[in-house]
């Protein structure tokens, strides 16, 4: 057991120094930083939902013939050292399982109109939290003659619709004169779907 068990924390001080040197000691920090804040922050929260839970049924512990103050007192330090531990464990996992993406910056090129020179934007993609992604793309050349070729590329005889009158809020009384609700009135069927 202590020789596999020493093999692991090797194996894993390796993999930490060897991820240290690729992102930089810093990013490093930061990151160490990150992940004890927000383990701490999750895990305090359910910490407090917990104690709330005790709080709420411990007075039933009176029928079992203990003292109900004595019972939560020992609850509140069981749940308190499993915080700790869980955010022990959770802040190093985080720590080792989280890689941060780089920016990175790459050339696209676009295809133009025939009449048109090829265009070549620069863009930059920026990773946020969450997995969510954001791209920005940014133009090498100005935006006007797009603006002129969107406007000639508009098709004749369409127009854009555009409300003339106010727009009836659901709360408002119809203008049907029923003195109902929009929403109970002529509405009915808008707010149903």
């Amino acid at each position: 057991k202590d020789g596999i068990k020493n093999k692991i924390v090797e194996a894993a001080k390796d993999f930490y120094k060897k991820k240290e040197e690729m992102i930089s000691a810093d990013l490093m920090a930061r990151l160490e930083r990150y992940a004890t804040l927000s383990v701490i922050d999750h895990k305090w929260k359910e910490h407090l939902r917990i104690m709330d839970e005790i709080k709420e049924g411990i007075n039933l512990r009176a029928y079992g013939q203990k003292d109900p103050l004595l019972e939560y007192k020992q609850e509140a330090v069981h749940q308190f050292q499993e915080l700790l531990n869980e955010i022990n464990i959770n802040s190093v996992s985080v720590a080792f399982k989280y890689f941060p993406q780089m920016q990175q910056t790459q050339q696209v090129e676009v295809k133009a109109p025939p009449k048109v020179q090829s265009r070549t934007l620069n863009s930059r993609v920026k990773y946020g939290r969450d997995d969510e992604t954001t791209q920005f793309v940014t133009n090498a050349g100005s935006s006007a003659p797009r603006a002129r070729e969107s406007k000639e590329a508009k098709p004749v005889g369409v127009e854009t619709f555009r409300r003339t009158d106010q727009k009836v809020g659901r709360n408002d009384l119809c203008p049907c004169g029923s003195g109902k609700k929009y929403k109970n009135c002529h509405g009915k069927e808008e707010f149903l779907n």
